[in-house]
């Protein structure tokens, strides 16, 4: 009986030292993945960083950049109106043809604009000229619809 017993408690003893070992050597595999997973996540941590910081830093000149178009889109508009303003040779030319173009005389286009008579007949010329483009350009382009369309209907046939 005391051999059984002390047979049982030999067998239960290393028992219990096999198990403890199993669970040594495991928990040491688990915490170096563990480990491991760590490392890992920290250097992926590190990359995102720094891509973070170049985005940043990209977004900053992007930002600049952005704002130099700005006052540069500012200073054009500026310049735009200043140029357009009433009383501008430009603005003035262009009412004159509009004027023009909508049956004026060439008094009433001397009297409201402020332009010399010869400006007035030359832009009267001008405009006319450019009417009679424009038609003579929108009737050619029909002529060939025209005999486009007689071609294919004469090789149909």
């Amino acid at each position: 009986m005391m051999e059984t017993w002390l047979f049982q408690h030999y067998i239960s003893a290393n028992l219990l030292i096999l198990v403890q070992s199993l669970l040594i050597v495991t928990s040491v595999i688990v915490i170096s993945k563990i480990l491991r997973i760590q490392q890992q996540q920290s250097k992926q941590l590190f990359q995102m960083r720094n891509e973070i910081k170049a985005i940043n830093s990209g977004n900053i000149g992007i930002g600049r950049k952005m704002n130099l178009f700005g006052k540069e889109m500012a200073k054009v508009e500026v310049d735009k109106i200043t140029q357009l303003q009433p009383g501008s040779q430009e603005k003035t030319y262009h009412q004159a043809s509009i004027l023009l173009k909508r049956g004026a005389s060439i008094d009433e286009v001397v009297d409201s604009c402020d332009v010399a008579p010869a400006e007035a007949e030359l832009l009267a010329i001008m405009s006319h000229a450019r009417d009679v483009s424009e038609k003579n350009k929108s009737k050619t382009s029909s002529d060939h619809s025209i005999v486009r369309t007689r071609e294919d209907f004469s090789i149909a046939s």
